[in-house]
């Protein structure tokens, strides 16, 4: 986790400067969550992106990607949630 947190850490830092961060910065955040296999730390990663107006992607395969890790941490709810998302969004 502490790899994860230093670039959390470095794109904070960047953001407290006025820099905004785009759909590709918090996509490769989010896959270093997933990563580290910390099914909390990547919900609330993955709620900050949305909170801030970016959603999962099917070109970096976000969704694909997001779905599988929280099936392998057992939050199927969540899953299931995100499938349902993904659907909707390839309509």
């Amino acid at each position: 986790m502490g790899k994860t947190m230093e670039a959390k850490d470095g794109f904070e830092k960047i953001s407290s400067k006025g820099m905004k961060l785009n759909r590709y910065t918090y996509q490769c955040l989010l896959f270093a969550y997933c990563k580290d296999e910390n099914v909390g730390e990547t919900r609330g990663f993955f709620d900050e992106m949305f909170e801030n107006g970016f959603e999962p992607d099917f070109i970096y395969s976000t969704y694909k990607n997001i779905i599988r890790f929280l099936c392998q941490g057992g939050d199927f709810e969540t899953a299931t949630k995100l499938c349902k998302c993904a659907l909707f969004e390839r309509l």
